[in-house]
């Protein structure tokens, strides 16, 4: 009767919305608050799960901010392994735009800022889907690290073990860093065409890679803790993408001490500066080149590449020049650089 009626109203409904709403949330769904306005035990009740809600909600927006080797290691804190520095190997990505400061003083701050947004976006899906981790966002530069093989990569495990020898791992690890430079680099080609399409203008970007045993650990004080990755692979990868202005195709410099591991499945030129080479693009090393020293790779023509016929001293397949003079692998404008 009206007891009933009564009892499901004020009670049954009321625990029933809660249930869907913690099963929305079990799920993935942070986008509903039941926002009671009762002010019974059912009220407070109500309110406590929309706090829960909000703060899963800004721990899932502030994650966007964080970086994800920070977070794992806060993980790792939390499950007694500590925070303390350690020496590990890793390879370092630095990204950076060109002439960002005249952009920045030429054009309404508004379009600087969707101009960062939308770059940031479209560099850190390709250095996520390799397995890399942001480290920093520096203005308008990226700083990520690669500790392992990307999910991509085979696990050959040449010692026997079913796991990669610390070789192994370090050649995953750069060969990951690079596909996903080369992935960052074709995602900046195509923002480039949207933005032209849209009658905005232009801009560019470079990349330095390099590897090494790096200073891993948590530097902290006044409150602030920040996840800090020091040493001489993160100063040679900014020194690269700082060369990195000066290349002539993909701008992506890679030091020469990596060139061994990713010479099975990249081309590349020698880069600016010497001391680095520059991955190309639009010309993937043949199956049946892969892994030959570069000196008795051939080049279209004849020749070896590297041999004093061979143009701009090309590493691997050819880096004839394109009709216009546009470099090859560049995604350049023609006539050169951008």
């Amino acid at each position: 009767g009206w007891v009933g009626g009564l009892v499901g109203e004020h009670l049954l409904q009321p625990l029933g919305r809660m249930q869907s709403v913690l099963a929305g949330v079990a799920a993935g769904n942070l986008e509903t608050e039941l926002r009671s306005a009762r002010a019974d035990e059912l009220g407070e009740l109500a309110g406590q799960l929309d706090e829960m809600i909000r703060g899963l909600r800004r721990r899932r927006d502030l994650a966007r901010f964080v970086s994800g080797t920070l977070d794992a290691r806060v993980r790792q804190e939390a499950a007694g392994d500590g925070l303390g520095p350690r020496v590990d190997a890793g390879v370092v990505l630095v990204s950076d735009l060109r002439g960002f400061t005249s952009m920045s003083e030429t054009h309404p701050p508004e379009e600087i800022v969707a101009l960062l947004n939308s770059h940031i976006e479209a560099m850190t899906g390709p250095i996520h889907a390799e397995g890399g981790r942001i480290e920093q966002f520096i203005g308008d530069a990226i700083v990520a690290l690669f500790t392992g093989p990307g999910p991509r990569e085979g696990r050959p495990g040449g010692d026997g073990s079913g796991r990669m020898t610390g070789g192994e791992a370090a050649g995953a690890s750069a060969r990951a860093a690079v596909r996903a430079a080369c992935a960052m680099r074709r995602a900046h080609l195509a923002l480039q065409e949207t933005r032209r399409g849209q009658g905005r203008f232009p801009y560019e970007m470079g990349v330095g890679i390099d590897g090494g045993p790096l200073l891993m650990g948590v530097i902290a004080g006044e409150g602030r803790a920040e996840f800090s990755v020091i040493g001489p692979a993160r100063d040679g990868a900014e020194e690269l993408e700082t060369r990195s202005r000066e290349g002539r195709h993909s701008r992506i410099l890679v030091a020469d001490a990596l060139w061994p591991s990713l010479a099975v499945a990249f081309t590349a030129t020698p880069g600016p500066g010497g001391g680095c080479r520059e991955i190309l693009l639009d010309t993937p090393t043949p199956a049946a080149d892969r892994g030959r020293p570069a000196g008795d790779l051939p080049r279209p023509g004849g020749g070896r590449a590297g041999s004093p016929g061979a143009p701009d001293g090309v590493v691997n397949r050819g880096a004839d020049a394109l009709p216009g003079g546009r470099p090859p692998g560049s995604g350049l404008p023609e006539g050169g650089r951008a």
